[in-house]
């Protein structure tokens, strides 16, 4: 009989479930998506850990390193709770959009369940037949956080693919914004109004003939929250839509002619 040793490994990619994007705590029931439509079996996560699946065939190692010695492919891993909620099948798109450029800081998770929390408190008492008190709606509210947030990932995920978009910026340029869990980010940017997006949530970025030389962005660790173009001596103005952050720029020169985008399910 073949050794569990000889199994391929897994490498957890992070401590996030892609579905909800919360934090994955010890002792937490997770499972892990192999790939496709193939998942590991449910398991208590302990961190740092190998987890043999001998249905699957395969060893988890749970230790959410860049540079883990196991070698393994990195693999998302999921709430029990937030994969049985889901709707629909796990897509690359809404894999992709749990990825984080960098790690948020650690409050920044507080601040996410107290927006999804404001957010689902007056859609509960519109909902419900009988009158509560704000109090104990945001309560219950408070009970459905992760699971608010694992259907806004699916609805934002549906009928998108991850790609690469060319946009010659020699041409009308629009910019298609998007908003999750309150946050308004960047979904899309190209030389058509995406078919994806309300008009009122689209906004001229730069006119036919216009010469780019200088691209400023504001961005967090879920995505790109706001982009100007400009010219080569051009300054910007104004605060970044983030707290406590600025815009970077990125500048050619001669003027840009064209930039490549990549995009999943979210933003950009």
């Amino acid at each position: 009989m073949d050794s569990s040793d000889d199994a391929p490994y897994f490498c957890m990619a992070d401590t996030r479930c892609r579905l909800c994007q919360f934090a994955l705590e010890e002792d937490d029931l997770v499972i892990a998506h192999i790939g496709g439509q193939r998942f590991s079996m449910e398991f208590n996560l302990r961190m740092a850990d190998t987890i043999h699946d001998s249905y699957e065939w395969i060893n988890l190692h749970t230790c959410a390193s860049p540079r883990c010695m196991a070698e393994g492919r990195r693999i998302p891993f999921f709430h029990n709770d937030c994969f049985c909620f889901r709707l629909y099948d796990i897509s690359d798109a809404l894999v992709a959009a749990g990825h984080y450029t960098f790690d948020p800081p650690a409050y920044e998770e507080y601040k996410r369940s107290r927006r999804i929390k404001r957010l689902l408190a007056p859609k509960l008492r519109d909902e419900l037949q009988i009158r509560l008190p704000a109090e104990i709606l945001m309560m219950i509210a408070g009970l459905l956080v992760r699971e608010c947030a694992a259907i806004t990932a699916e609805e934002q995920s549906l009928g998108i693919n991850v790609f690469d978009v060319t946009v010659d910026l020699g041409k009308d340029v629009y910019v298609c914004y998007t908003t999750v869990d309150g946050v308004r980010y960047v979904k899309s940017i190209g030389n058509t109004i995406s078919k994806l997006c309300n008009e009122e949530h689209t906004v001229l970025l730069s006119k036919q003939g216009e010469p780019v030389s200088k691209i400023w962005i504001a961005e967090d660790h879920r995505g790109i929250r706001s982009v100007k173009f400009g010219f080569a001596d051009a300054s910007l103005a104004g605060p970044t839509p983030i707290v406590k952050s600025w815009w970077r720029a990125i500048s050619a020169r001669c003027d840009i002619k064209k930039i490549t985008i990549k995009s999943d399910a979210s933003a950009i």
